[in-house]
């Protein structure tokens, strides 16, 4: 157990520290705009933008220990800026900084279901969230006609984004019957598509493919976790966008951007470029949310000199700055586990209680004066 556990610690560490810096040379150019940037904002500002990214990241950390009852919050900041680091780092960064969110929570001592609950939880519920503020914050614009082509279009793709994803859980969680006819319909269709020329592999996989069995699993597993944390847990995902969109408006603050640029407009212009973001698959949404977010912050009265370098400051430390912080939080968890493994003591290889007969004095059985 010992030697497995230093060699899951070992393999985290090393993943983390390749993504680490393999994203670092990616992404020299944003560092060294980002530093120009930053070394223009006065102590006041600079303190302001460390009290809102703490905000964010401790409201970050409460959403993923809301997901597990034995988890700290310090735990659940160390996990969490673990895993940014990884999955800022590179294209397929959060599988790896998925794996070592796992062996973090499995060297604390919480158990593969709860694990997979709180993957599941952290991976779905952000999404609907932001989905939700995207769609909450664009709609009163689009209602009241204000809104352009751009707004229609944010606005009714996050009505889908958190519509879909709220009606599937309900329906999977809610009405088991419909969805266990479900599939049966599309596991039908899979034995269909199995006549079709396919690779021998890929027809092996979809031959051992039992989607109803891996649906009633999934809401047996989903149902305890759902009605005890899922509406906390959704709480803090709502308010990690608020905070996201706070420390935005403290960069614009910070660089002296024009105050034309209120909190509702800051929030509305980091949901539009989120959801941009996501429609890229890469770490961040890196280049589709930056432009999205200049375009709202223009649009909205700022400079486009500000803009940028507000967008700068926001990106080093949202994005940027996990790169660096996230390799110090897994060194000091290794530390933390190699000191509980030092602490370790080897059990007895004798019973507390033997037999009589076999002549063999038992400690514990002693009087205390004997002991002493």
């Amino acid at each position: 157990m010992i030697f497995g556990s230093r060699r899951l610690r070992l393999a985290a560490s090393a993943a983390m520290l390749a993504c680490v810096g393999i994203g670092l040379l990616l992404h020299r150019s944003q560092v060294t705009d980002a530093a120009a940037a930053l070394r223009s904002i006065p102590l006041v500002g600079l303190v302001s933008l460390v009290a809102a990214l703490s905000l964010h990241k401790t409201v970050h950390a409460f959403m993923l220990a809301s997901t597990l009852e034995d988890l700290s919050l310090g735990q659940a900041l160390v996990v969490t800026e673990a895993y940014a680091g990884c999955s800022n780092s590179m294209i397929g960064g959060a599988a790896v900084g998925t794996g070592v969110k796992v062996a973090m929570l499995r060297a604390w001592g919480c158990t593969g279901e709860a694990i997979a609950a709180s993957i599941t939880a952290t991976g779905v519920i952000p999404g609907i969230a932001l989905w939700a503020t995207a769609f909450a914050v664009t709609v009163p614009s689009v209602v009241t006609g204000s809104a352009g082509t751009l707004h229609r279009a944010v606005c009714a793709v996050a009505f889908i984004g958190a519509v879909g994803p709220i009606t599937c859980w309900g329906l999977l969680l809610r009405q088991p019957r419909r969805v266990a006819w479900v599939a049966r319909k599309v596991h039908r269709a899979v034995v269909m598509s199995m006549r079709l020329p396919m690779p021998v592999r890929l027809r092996h996989r979809l031959g051992l493919m039992d989607i109803g069995a891996e649906a009633e699993r999934l809401r047996d597993a989903a149902s305890p976790f759902l009605g005890r944390r899922g509406a906390t847990t959704m709480a803090y995902a709502i308010a990690s966008q608020f905070t996201l969109a706070f420390v935005l408006l403290v960069a614009l603050r910070a660089l002296g951007v024009s105050d034309q640029v209120t909190p509702l407009e800051a929030l509305r212009c980091m949901a539009l470029a989120r959801v941009l973001g996501s429609l890229a698959p890469v770490p961040g949404g890196l280049g589709l949310l930056d432009v999205g977010l200049l375009g709202a912050l223009m649009s909205a009265g700022a400079t486009r000199p500000g803009a940028l370098a507000a967008i700068g400051v926001f990106r080093a430390l949202t994005f940027v700055l996990p790169m660096a912080t996230g390799p110090v939080a897994l060194l000091g968890w290794r530390r933390t586990q190699r000191g509980l493994s030092g602490h370790r003591t080897t059990p007895s290889l004798l019973p507390a209680h033997l037999p009589s007969h076999l002549g063999i004095p038992v400690l514990a059985e002693r009087p205390a004066a004997a002991v002493a």
